[in-house]
């Protein structure tokens, strides 16, 4: 909630929290301890290191069979590097799973207004694996 700044997104999570379809985390003890010790492994590997609120999500995950959202490196290639059972996607696998299941009609300009948006440019070997799934519609 702290990284959320601009209106829109906030006004969404403050809807989806009154209606019900969000809720708040808070860590327990187990969590935090977990989260502390992805930290402290993620800093003995060949591996961006993990933040607290990124290992505090990746802890969740595991405890709990949640799918990880985070666009930080180090979060996204915790599970290949650390061997943990936790799936962690980015917003391209969010748009991406969306345009699977009908939510999103055009994935190539939902794509192109997300980096608009967010000022945030995805691999070309995302922007690869998209050409693939396109061009086999």
């Amino acid at each position: 909630m702290r990284e959320m700044q601009l209106p829109p997104a906030v006004d969404r999570v403050a809807e989806r929290l009154a209606d019900g379809s969000f809720a708040l985390f808070t860590e327990t003890p187990d969590i935090e301890t977990k989260a502390r010790e992805l930290m402290a492994l993620s800093r003995s590997k060949p591996l961006k290191a993990i933040d607290y609120p990124e290992a505090v999500c990746l802890a969740a995950g595991l405890r709990f069979g949640y799918t990880v959202l985070s666009e930080n490196g180090g979060a996204f290639f915790a599970p290949r590097v650390l061997n943990l059972g936790v799936p962690v996607w980015r917003a391209f696998e969010v748009l991406v799973e969306a345009w699977r299941r009908g939510l999103v009609q055009d994935i190539m300009e939902e794509l192109r207004r997300y980096e608009q948006e967010a000022l945030h440019l995805f691999r070309r070997r995302d922007w690869e694996y998209v050409w693939s799934l396109v061009g086999r519609r």
